[in-house]
């Protein structure tokens, strides 16, 4: 009987292994996670004129033993002021992709902002928090072997200040600087006497709830990138409607952005809501459980596939030509619909779900520079 029921079971595991394999990142096959706390990835520094430590977080899943799995930086906001590495939300990013075979860090960053705390006082917070961020992935690369990270598939996610840090990261090259940034005080961008040799750049960026200085760091061949925001926020604009201490260019603009520029791009509104959804449990799950499927649409083995766009009249407004549904019919066959109107991608009342997907396989023509939207919606 043993003889026979070991090779079932032998072959039974091995179908196990070979679901789960197809599953990863795409559904959790990890139940357990391993971690390493207050790594010091290097030290700056402050508004104090004081060299300050620079901690950050490592969680990876258990007995994995993929040599080169992707990693999400997860960076922290709280105005440049306040927060840590250890907040719910990095919490909830981690326990999100981790169990789907991701590697996750959690950083943290010089925080703090001078007096008399204007616009130009908040661009140097974005630049050190900026400076620091890129420390963080170039010594995440210089340790990849330790942690067996692809350097190649680095994602960055970021939740209000922490996502202006991750767009100004992945966007703002050491040209589009702001030009009241005092650079001699508080460095270069990049420094290149610490980990030099490996880059900062990431792969995509997940935007929470964040905004840019200037829209036009965005451009054609930069990486993809997902936004969402709620479309009531009166800390940080959705759109650009007005700005927080300069930084107007709101996720729904610089969605619209990468369709101009043929980036691969993500839109997704919460409409009503505020600034964060932290104390929004149902919609913030909503939030990160179709981010992780967007993220694993920019994984390179997904890099190949295209999104087939269908464009159909609107049947409740079939006199107007430039109305009706977009839907792009995915490689893992979801469907994702979104209302068409004009030069630019608004939700309708009627048009369900709320996520709009684009890949780089098509360019919208949008105008320059992007307006802010007007929806529609009864609820």
């Amino acid at each position: 009987m043993n003889k026979t029921t070991f090779p079932l079971l032998t072959f039974l595991s091995l179908l196990l292994v070979i679901e789960a394999k197809a599953q990863r990142f795409k559904k959790d096959v990890f139940a357990s996670m391993d971690s390493a706390v207050n790594i010091r990835y290097g030290e700056a520094m402050n508004i104090k004129n004081e060299m300050e430590s620079l901690l950050l977080d490592i969680f990876m899943p258990s007995e994995d033993t993929m040599k080169k799995r992707p990693m999400v930086v997860f960076i922290h906001g709280g105005g440049f002021q306040n927060g840590n590495r250890k907040v719910a939300i990095a919490k909830r990013t981690i326990n999100i992709f981790v169990p789907k075979g991701y590697v996750t860090a959690s950083i943290s960053y010089r925080l703090g902002i001078e007096e008399p705390k204007s616009n130009k006082d908040y661009a140097e917070a974005m630049y050190r928090a900026q400076q620091d961020a890129r420390s963080a992935i170039r010594f995440l690369k210089a340790n990849a072997t330790r942690w067996n990270i692809d350097t190649s598939q680095v994602f960055v996610c970021g939740t209000s200040a922490g996502a202006m840090t991750s767009l100004g990261l992945a966007y703002m090259d050491e040209n589009e600087v702001p030009v009241d940034v005092n650079k001699n005080k508080w460095g270069p961008l990049e420094d290149k006497n610490e980990n030099g040799l490996h880059s900062s750049k990431v792969k995509a960026v997940m935007n929470l709830w964040g905004s840019m200085i200037d829209y036009r760091w965005i451009n054609e061949g930069d990486v993809p990138l997902y936004n969402s925001a709620g479309t009531t926020d009166k800390t940080v604009p959705y759109d650009s409607s007005f700005d927080y201490h300069n930084f107007k260019y709101g996720p729904y603009i610089l969605f619209q952005r990468c369709l101009a520029s043929g980036i691969a791009t993500a839109w997704r509104p919460f409409y009503g809501v505020g600034h964060t959804l932290d104390s929004k449990q149902p919609m913030l799950d909503s939030c990160f459980s179709e981010m992780a499927d967007w993220l694993y649409m920019q994984l390179k083995i997904n890099t190949s596939a295209k999104a087939q766009i269908v464009s159909e009249i609107d049947p409740k407004n079939k006199n107007n030509i430039n109305s009706g549904y977009i839907t792009l019919q995915l490689p893992i066959a979801d469907e994702i619909s979104h209302f068409l109107t004009g030069p630019a991608i608004l939700s309708n009342a009627w048009c369900k779900p709320l996520l709009v997907w684009h890949h780089a396989s098509h360019k919208w023509k949008l105008p320059s520079p992007p307006l802010h939207p007007s929806f529609h919606r009864s609820s």
